[in-house]
């Protein structure tokens, strides 16, 4: 990983889980069902960087440590890249203008089919964002969604009803 380009400090790996095939499937005697190698060895090496198009590029290349002779799997991350998005709060702001102006042609419509005007705001939260993988084959790709719960007055218009 460092020839790709990334740092030693990015790089770490878990101790080796070390697997003694004879000791697990009692074939030390037998020469028909002793297996290929004695001993395997699982290691994770787990990366943590900044630069998803370095990580995509490195992930693509993977092909090459298979043909060295490196076995790739494993259960535990299933082989797959995780990528975390720490930028809510650059775009919070945004999204919460955007839900307010939705809320807004929400209560526009409630009120149009009510024959009501709309009226002050009587309460708003925050609400809540989620940040998504676009799909499981593109970690990398997010999708972002806002919902922001309010409480909006309508006044009636009708003679009935006066405002």
């Amino acid at each position: 990983m460092t020839t790709a380009g990334f740092k030693e400090d990015e790089i770490s790996s878990v101790p080796p889980q070390i697997t003694d095939a004879e000791a697990a499937t009692n074939t030390s005697s037998n020469e028909l069902t002793k297996p290929a190698f004695r001993y395997s060895a699982l290691v994770t090496v787990l990366l943590r960087s900044s630069k998803v198009d370095e990580i995509r590029k490195a992930m693509e290349k993977s092909d090459q440590l298979v043909q060295s002779g490196v076995a790739l799997g494993g259960d535990e991350y299933t082989g797959r890249a995780e990528f975390l998005f720490r930028g809510i709060n650059k775009i919070k702001p945004d999204m919460i203008e955007e839900a307010t102006v939705n809320a807004r042609k929400a209560a526009e419509k409630f009120a149009a089919d009510s024959n009501s005007k709309v009226g002050a705001i009587r309460r708003a939260t925050q609400g809540t964002f989620e940040v998504n993988d676009r799909d499981s084959s593109s970690p990398h790709r997010r999708s972002f969604a806002s919902s922001r719960p309010s409480t909006i007055f309508l006044n009636r218009l009708d003679s009935k009803h006066p405002p």
